[in-house]
């Protein structure tokens, strides 16, 4: 056969039944066939409906289970969902994670999303997500006189926010790219003694959200966003270099090319 014809041939080819189970299912839900909520059809049903047995049919929901459109309310009762930005989120992580990005990709994005999230949370915050933000202020503080646990005031510091700017895109753009700056910079933070300058910038963003005062929320966080840079380079770190996401989330260096790097003791 030539080679043109082989490929004719791969293109032609058609797709597993499971598969076939899971497009339907996901085309039901996103045509408004099914709200969330509704429960689906089952196994039975799907069975008789394409002609397979229910072992196919499971590996089909299965699939479908994985992108969040359906949730199992029982062993044998599934319904509609919503896809949780959470879940969206790690899948984008993971092949994020095996493009290997850079600490440099990572940060340009947080650079560019980061003020104008505060920019809206500044106009849009509730009175709740306000608090909120007092109160992790409070909490940093805390931390700070013990030398307790920074990094997660950063996150949560930050995770308010993107609530705040009440901008599910926004979110759901952002969230996959958490775990490859944030953990990376709180291992900073420590190395070049930044966490009264971390702090500094989370009280005036924090008071012009109080104040609504969209301007200052904005240039503060470039501020803050920019000092992340300047940690880096501080320490004569490669922005070039790629970071690697563990099970646990936690971010890291990657390995081949610590050897690279004129780390100031």
């Amino acid at each position: 056969m030539k080679q043109g014809n082989k490929a004719t041939a791969n293109k032609q080819k058609p797709k597993p039944a499971y598969r076939v189970i899971a497009d339907t299912i996901e085309q039901m839900l996103l045509d408004g066939s099914i709200k969330p909520g509704e429960p689906l059809p089952s196994e039975t049903e799907f069975a008789a409906r394409f002609g397979v047995n229910r072992s196919t049919v499971r590996e089909g929901i299965r699939l479908v289970e994985e992108t969040g459109f359906v949730c199992r309310k029982s062993p044998r009762r599934l319904v509609a969902s919503l896809p949780q930005p959470s879940a969206v989120a790690q899948q984008t992580t993971r092949v994020l994670h095996i493009h290997q990005i850079t600490i440099r990709e990572a940060w340009e994005v947080s650079l560019a999303l980061e003020p104008t999230i505060t920019r809206f949370a500044a106009a849009r915050a509730t009175t709740e997500q306000i608090e909120q933000l007092r109160k992790n202020i409070k909490q940093t503080k805390r931390e700070m006189r013990s030398g307790g646990d920074l990094g997660s005031c950063d996150k949560e510091f930050h995770l308010i926010l993107g609530e705040a700017c009440q901008n599910m895109v926004f979110q759901m753009v952002r969230e996959p790219l958490l775990p490859f700056l944030l953990p990376v910079a709180h291992q900073l933070v420590d190395r070049v003694d930044s966490a009264q300058r971390m702090l500094d910038a989370h009280e005036a963003i924090f008071l012009a959200i109080e104040k609504r005062d969209k301007d200052i929320a904005e240039l503060w966080m470039r501020r803050h966003v920019m000092d992340v840079e300047r940690w880096f380079r501080l320490l004569g770190i490669d922005f070039e270099t790629i970071v690697k996401v563990g099970d646990d989330g936690t971010a890291s260096m990657d390995e081949m090319n610590r050897s690279d790097l004129n780390l100031k003791r």
